[in-house]
């Protein structure tokens, strides 16, 4: 969680989208920022940067094969 309180005090535009399953419970997770900086491999900016994924253990391979 302190990672994610330094993105937002850095003002960089985050968002987060959750997978849930049919029952509405959250079985995986995405996190993404629009970074202004410098990314590696890119040569333009802004750019849509995955800071992080989750996914429940029992649900990992239905969760990146839905995506």
């Amino acid at each position: 969680m302190a990672e994610i309180a330094d993105i937002l005090n850095e003002g960089a535009a985050m968002a987060a989208f959750m997978a849930l399953d049919g029952h509405g419970a959250a079985i995986g997770c995405v996190e993404a920022t629009l970074r202004q900086d410098d990314v590696n491999g890119c040569d333009t900016g802004p750019v849509l940067l995955i800071e992080g994924i989750m996914s429940a253990p029992t649900s990992a391979a239905r969760v990146s094969r839905d995506a």
